[in-house]
């Protein structure tokens, strides 16, 4: 009898306390389930591999046209690839490179840059956009980036947006861990304590930072001038004041956009509005 009663007894406690444990644990799992939601939005499309298969074969066959001198088969090759979802410095650099010997100045340097972006320090690269910039006719000064966006694009360089998002994920499910053996398993002391906000902080820190990198990212859009020459003009009008000229292969910072028209901002500081048509994105 006494044992039943104590069953009872030990029964009923513990669904009190699973009552008051579900919706702690509940909020927390709601809590992870649209952090993921909201964060994993922002992340590329993964290749499948049937489309990675093609992407190579139609590279391979790019890369053998442009050793050939056939350079306009091997960009509309290099084309395919790039559709079939396969992005690499090697693409981009064989892509700019097959531009450059049809003398197609602004579109190589687009494809060389894009090569860049995704490895800075190649010197076979920064060679290749170093002959292509040194045809370009325009000369400007540089205005320096304000100092706050160095610091972050640093940072960005060390610690990519993607990275980040899964290590914010890591430490925030290991919060959530920490909390569900406080409430069931009744964790205590220092080491808990401890481990709870070293963990709390580093889950906030990458979980901000991947955030506030994809709102607010540090690196302005880029876009290449492809016409052979275009007008920086004061409005998006074909009859506003004129501001400056600029020449195919400069790249400018893109600042808004209208319809047709985008305004830009050139390497010295000067902005204007020019038709899309006249301009790639990097």
């Amino acid at each position: 009898m006494k044992n039943v009663c104590l069953h009872h007894v030990t029964t009923t406690v513990f669904r009190r306390m699973s009552a008051c444990i579900a919706p702690t644990v509940q909020r927390m799992v709601a809590s992870t389930a649209l952090f993921l939601v909201v964060v994993s939005a922002g992340l590329p499309q993964a290749v499948s591999a049937q489309e990675m298969q093609q992407a190579i074969q139609q590279f391979d066959a790019g890369t053998v046209a442009l050793l050939e001198g056939n350079f306009q088969q091997a960009i509309s090759l290099f084309g395919e690839a790039e559709k079939a979802g396969w992005a690499s410095p090697e693409l981009y650099y064989n892509t700019g490179l097959a531009y450059h010997r049809l003398n197609k100045l602004g579109m190589a340097i687009v494809y060389l840059e894009r090569a860049k972006e995704l490895s800075p320090d190649d010197p076979k690269i920064l060679h290749g956009l170093s002959v292509a910039n040194h045809k370009q006719a325009d000369r400007f000064s540089i205005l320096p980036a304000p100092f706050w966006k160095k610091i972050h694009r640093s940072v960005l360089r060390v610690l990519p947006i993607t990275l980040s998002y899964w290590l914010g994920l890591f430490f925030w499910t290991a919060l959530v861990s920490l909390w569900i053996g406080y409430l069931l398993k009744r964790w205590r002391g220092d080491w808990w304590r401890r481990s709870r906000s070293i963990v709390a902080m580093l889950a906030l820190f990458f979980i901000v930072h991947s955030l506030a990198s994809s709102a607010w990212p540090p690196f302005t859009a880029q876009a290449v001038i492809v016409s052979t020459e275009a007008r920086l003009r004061s409005e998006a009008l074909d009859e506003s004041e004129e501001v400056i000229r600029v020449h195919e292969g400069l790249v400018v910072s893109i600042q808004a956009e209208a319809l047709d028209w985008m305004c830009v901002e050139i390497p010295n500081g000067t902005k204007g509005w020019v038709r899309s048509t006249s301009l790639v994105g990097i």
